[in-house]
């Protein structure tokens, strides 16, 4: 098919969703342009979706157990807001991570759930009250993130080739971090940014558990317009077209379907060795990986969620189990 056939094509098909299409069921208008136009998940946190009793059973959107040797987050730290959202009431442990689209399975090393690759826009929808965010506890914040399912569940592909046995290389991709650091300034300001994780857990890197190329903070610093009511539903996302032979993978995080941010790119990743500075393929593992989405907020900061949405070219490249 021609360039001018698949526009065609493409120009059809939304037209014909459009007729019937619900607000905000359409993809935003980033997502229609690298042609993420299959919405390949989406979650309003009804009952049936939340395995909110840990039974650890395949078709569940979200799962409350969790990774490694984490503890489940108990079920009594959910609740759902009178407008009809999920309401996350508190954090669990320092992870960040109360409920996740994925889970290690019980009895066993394997894992359940859905993790997404090749590439696609994430979006989530959360309010919160930045009043409740405070400096002194560190251990959480409202966040909506993802990280490689290759790492979390410990699967082979989470080995750099060519280096030695248990050097890893994984990649995290925190979508929104709320950080509030008791400045009028800061309120207005969130994270958004990529972590380059690798190396021997405790080994490589002991300080901080794995060697890190992330984004500089000026980077990751997202500051959204002044008077900005974070009490009210804002759409957080996040764009990754990945790289090929010929062109560049690009990541963009987006603020009620707007850019925000600079734009991070990177040249095809293909099994380059460890380096100690960035390299042009840094965060291109991305590319090979599968992220594993996952939404949580800190201690006493409630957090509500009113959807989860995946836009992209097709689910070919996802895991589900």
């Amino acid at each position: 098919m021609s360039k001018k056939g698949l526009f065609f094509f493409l120009a059809l098909l939304l037209a014909s969703q459009s007729l019937n299409a619900k607000e905000g069921d359409l993809p935003p208008i980033a997502a229609q342009d690298a042609g993420y136009i299959v919405k390949t998940f989406d979650s309003t946190f009804t009952a049936a979706e939340v395995d909110f009793k840990d039974t650890r059973q395949s078709g569940f959107k979200w799962y409350v157990g969790r990774f490694f040797k984490w503890k489940p987050t108990p079920e009594d730290y959910f609740g759902t807001h009178e407008d009809g959202a999920l309401l996350i009431k508190t954090g669990f442990g320092n992870s960040n991570m109360e409920i996740a689209t994925a889970a290690k399975a019980k009895g066993s090393r394997n894992w359940l759930g859905r993790a997404f690759g090749g590439g696609g826009y994430f979006e989530a929808e959360l309010a919160f009250d930045p009043q409740d965010v405070r400096k002194p506890d560190r251990k959480g914040w409202p966040s909506f993130w993802a990280m490689s399912l290759e790492h979390l569940a410990q699967l082979p592909q989470k080995q750099w080739e060519g280096q030695g046995k248990g050097y890893e290389h994984f990649i995290e991709v925190d979508i929104f971090e709320y950080l509030f650091e008791d400045s009028e300034e800061d309120r207005y300001i969130y994270s958004a940014t990529m972590h380059d994780w690798h190396g021997v857990w405790k080994q490589t890197c002991p300080q901080m558990g794995f060697c890190d190329h992330r984004l500089l903070w000026k980077q990751s610093k997202r500051r959204v317009p002044k008077g900005t009511d974070f009490t009210s539903y804002h759409k957080y996302g996040f764009l990754w077209i990945p790289a090929t032979e010929k062109t560049k993978g690009s990541a963009q995080f987006f603020f009620d379907s707007k850019p925000i941010g600079v734009l991070t790119t990177w040249s095809l990743y293909e099994n380059q060795p460890p380096s100690p500075y960035k390299k042009a393929w840094t965060m291109g593992i991305l590319d090979r990986h599968h992220l594993v989405l996952a939404l949580g907020t800190g201690i006493d900061q409630p957090m509500r969620v009113r959807s989860v949405k995946v836009w992209q070219k097709s689910d070919d490249r996802n895991w589900v189990q």
